[in-house]
């Protein structure tokens, strides 16, 4: 039995739009039939119909005829390699931190018409799987006695330690 390898073909948003009328406007064709004709895979074909009305509102909504997937801007994926350097180096990154980092980042890469607004925020956290620690002020203490007296003699410093629950 020789096998067979085939490169997956991605179709177009105009060409899945196709795919979805042809298919409306010959029910009894079967996913077999529309693979040979738009030389595709009956995996394709069954996800493209399973989600057709994505695909027709994104139509409808006049996205790029000639767009195969929709991509992350360079925006977003610049903003995610800072923070997980960010987060590599052990910095904790709070919202504001990554909203002002994305506006500086947006302004070098000139977007001219880009907001770090909250929904900006929430949608990059779900796209990402980031949960964003909220600002807290380091807790940890240290307490050092320093002494000297009127006639200039100094003792060496003295550590007394950390409170185990500092107020």
């Amino acid at each position: 039995m020789a096998s067979r390898k085939t490169t997956r073909k991605e179709l177009t948003l105009k060409e899945r739009v196709a795919v979805i009328e042809y298919a409306r406007k010959n029910p009894k064709e079967g996913t077999r039939k529309l693979s040979e004709v738009f030389q595709c895979g009956r995996t394709q074909i069954q996800s493209i119909l399973k989600s057709r009305e994505k695909i027709m509102e994104s139509f409808r909504a006049n996205d790029p005829l000639l767009r195969k997937r929709k991509r992350e801007s360079e925006l977003s994926d610049t903003v995610y390699r800072w923070y997980s350097l960010a987060r590599e180096r052990d910095i904790p990154v709070t919202g504001p931190m990554l909203q002002e980092e994305a506006l500086k980042i947006g302004e070098i890469l000139g977007e001219k018409d880009f907001k770090a607004s909250n929904g900006w925020l929430s949608n990059f956290k779900k796209r990402h799987n980031i949960a964003i620690c909220r600002g807290r002020k380091a807790k940890d203490r240290l307490t050092i006695l320093l002494c000297a007296n009127a006639a200039g003699d100094k003792r060496s410093p003295l550590v007394i330690g950390r409170a185990e629950k500092p107020s």
